[in-house]
């Protein structure tokens, strides 16, 4: 071997290394080039090498061992994002320091906390393998004069 050259770990190891980087909360291709992949690589097949069933099934048997270590349950996991579909705005006194449930004056109903719920929802359809969509503004009106062309018209439509 030449000196320039260095050892590469194996592609066993280098999985390893990418399933323990993302269980430290790096995203995929900073996992993947942390573990020795290239960059060009890492870039391009990122998202499917932390697909692979390998990859995966490191994660979640470190995930169980530790669950175990500690006494918990993946539903112990999972409950906090459950809780936060409902959760309600929080107030919190400048004055005194104390935090209370905002309530609406007329119905006396908690007043929901809909950013957390929102990130609560995301979280949830993530967990099922869902990319959760983005809220965002409409699309504007189409400016002008709009026409639309269809076979097989209908009486009045132009063809």
């Amino acid at each position: 071997m030449k000196r320039s050259q260095k050892h590469q770990p194996s592609r066993k190891q280098r999985h390893i290394q990418t399933a323990k980087n993302l269980a430290k909360g790096l995203s995929p291709v900073s996992a993947m080039i942390e573990a020795g992949y290239s960059e060009s690589y890492a870039r391009s097949q990122g998202y499917a090498v932390v697909k692979r069933p390998y990859v995966r099934s490191i994660v979640t048997d470190a995930i169980e061992q530790v669950l175990k270590v500690q006494n918990k349950e993946f539903l112990d996991i999972i409950q906090p994002y459950i809780d936060g579909l409902d959760a309600p705005v929080v107030v919190k006194s400048p004055t005194d320091g104390t935090a209370s449930i905002a309530v609406d004056p007329e119905t006396q109903q908690f007043i929901p906390d809909h950013d957390v719920r929102i990130k609560a929802a995301d979280r949830i359809v993530a967990l099922y393998g869902g990319i959760p969509r983005e809220v965002g503004m409409p699309a504007p009106q189409p400016k002008g004069l709009t026409v639309i062309i269809s076979k097989g018209g209908e009486p009045g439509q132009v063809n």
